[in-house]
């Protein structure tokens, strides 16, 4: 019997009927093995002896005749020493911030004790959701930095600008630069760059979203299966988190191939599960911290998806 271990966030702070980490944990359950959650308070690393942490016994119930979550239990804690773990699952929503990367440090280090962790430290240590995109030939046109007279020399009219390190669209905003002065442009770029913590993304904005953005989910390469997330009507943001809407799609052998080289490339460094956005024929980040839409996709594509990750495990 395997023992999963899903380092989760607090149980109150996610969506528990459609949470992906929880539609694993219920997967891994299913298929007669353990699932067990461990929280940031009970997360430590010593070389001075046996690792042991405090952990929760999971237990989960889907809906009938779906995918979503009934309920969620954690049972009384029980000590869960590292060696008898067959799977540790990063399963902590971003922001990439100092205390994201402390765990990462601490993970890697782990690693060296043997812990087999689902994505690799490594990997996402290297591969930022979206530069990773923005480095694909073909990609969507970016500015990433906090310099107002490179970012004034590429943008103009309708412009996208969001964080680097966030997630769910949040933080991400919609403006038209066409009527503003310089000073005023310039005075804008120095907000946003204050509140995304130093550096701004800038995209022009497509009107292609408005005809939906594809989340595909890929395991080793392999296209497990997609959505499309269309914004509700009259706003931008394509994110499910934020209203949209969905229903299951199919990729053209074009974005696949793009999807597998990328795919490619990161898995020689331990990414293994990726969660594409793709937009107007492109990619537009490429999620690795916390791949999400598990279930979102494993309800519209009437089958499920966590089931064929665990079978390549």
């Amino acid at each position: 019997m395997a023992k999963h271990l899903f380092f989760l966030d607090p149980l109150t702070k996610l969506n528990l009927k459609k949470d992906s980490s929880l539609f694993m944990a219920c997967t891994v359950q299913k298929g007669g093995n353990q699932a067990f959650a461990l929280f940031e308070e009970d997360f430590f690393y010593t070389n001075t002896g046996t690792i042991a942490w405090q952990v929760y016994p999971l237990h989960i119930e889907l809906e009938s005749d779906s995918y979503f979550i009934k309920s969620v239990a954690t049972l009384p804690p029980v000590t869960l020493p590292l060696e008898e773990i067959n799977w540790f699952h990063m399963r902590l929503d971003p922001p990439f911030d100092g205390r994201y990367l402390r765990y990462l440090w601490i993970l890697r280090a782990l690693k060296e004790r043997g812990l087999n962790i689902l994505n690799d430290p490594d990997g996402i240590l290297l591969f930022n959701e979206k530069l990773t995109a923005y480095s694909m030939s073909p990609s969507h046109p970016a500015f990433v930095g906090a310099s107002f007279e490179a970012f004034e020399r590429y943008f103009d009219g309708e412009i996208i600008v969001k964080p680097l390190d966030l997630y769910q669209g949040i933080g991400v905003e919609k403006i038209s630069l066409s009527h503003l002065s310089r000073e005023e442009k310039r005075q804008l770029f120095e907000q946003k760059k204050k509140q995304m913590g130093g550096v701004v993304v800038a995209q022009p904005y497509l009107q292609e979203v408005s005809l939906g953005e594809i989340r595909a989910i890929f395991f080793d390469g392999i296209h497990l299966g997609s959505i499309i997330k269309t914004p509700k009507k009259g706003e931008f943001l394509a994110n499910i988190a934020q209203g949209a809407s969905y229903k299951a799609t199919t990729l053209t052998s074009e974005l696949q191939t793009e999807c597998h080289k990328l795919c490619s490339r990161m898995r020689a460094h331990g990414i293994r599960f990726v969660a594409f956005d793709l937009l107007a024929g492109k990619i537009s980040e490429a999620n690795v911290t916390c791949p999400g839409l598990l279930t979102e996709v494993s309800q519209a594509n009437h089958k499920n998806l966590a089931e064929e990750i665990f079978k390549k495990l």
